[in-house]
């Protein structure tokens, strides 16, 4: 049987003088045992979860980015990190992160990111959605046909489908969130700003 998990994380500052709203927001796995949380100082925190153990262990925080991370996502030993001024910074690790490349900043908030292969899909709080070579870095398309901020992207695995909040209509229901629900891409679901409903799709 499949076992699932639930940790909280406790966050700390060492300015006995912050005022600032205290997050997290974007988590991704790096590697065969590392999981990546995304913080309101551009912090990224990292833990440690070993094989046939239900601990999560503290290993490290890397600080890179100037704003608040707005998204993590994993492929491999990959991590592509986003903040909310539009920096990108694709990281490696296997027992902690290192850096190693930045890509393209738009000055727009990355809300959402998804990898393919090669590929890194980026939603931006301007209505652009832009891919990047993830080896070069390099930008290679971009899509301007939303007029308002992308909330969600995702990528079907196997099929290369790509569903972004504008994949569906919904009556009344400002959609935030989505994602594929198989790697086929042959359905997804979505879910709406305070709502407690996920919706489903069937294509």
């Amino acid at each position: 049987m499949e076992q699932r998990y639930c940790f909280g994380i406790g966050l700390e500052t060492d300015d006995t003088e912050y005022s600032e709203e205290m997050f997290t927001k974007g988590i991704a796995a790096c590697g065969q045992n590392l999981l990546c949380v995304g913080t309101h100082d551009g912090s990224i925190l990292i833990f440690s979860m070993p094989t046939e153990s239900n601990t999560l262990n503290n290993v490290d925080k890397v600080h890179y980015h100037p704003a608040a991370i707005s998204d993590l996502c994993g492929q491999g030993q990959n991590l592509i990190s986003g903040d909310d001024q539009g920096n990108l910074v694709v990281w490696e690790g296997s027992t902690t992160l290192k850096k190693v490349k930045e890509l393209e900043s738009f000055q727009s908030p990355a809300t959402s990111i998804a990898c393919w292969k090669e590929l890194v899909m980026v939603g931006y709080g301007s209505g652009h959605i832009r891919l990047f070579n993830i080896t070069t870095g390099n930008k290679t398309a971009e899509i301007t046909a939303h007029a308002s901020w992308i909330t969600a992207v995702d990528i079907a695995l196997e099929s290369g489908l790509v569903s972004n909040k504008f994949s569906c209509n919904v009556t009344n229901v400002q959609v935030c969130g989505g994602c594929f629900v198989n790697d086929v891409g042959s359905a997804f679901c979505t879910t709406g700003y305070d709502s407690y409903e996920i919706l489903y799709f069937h294509m």
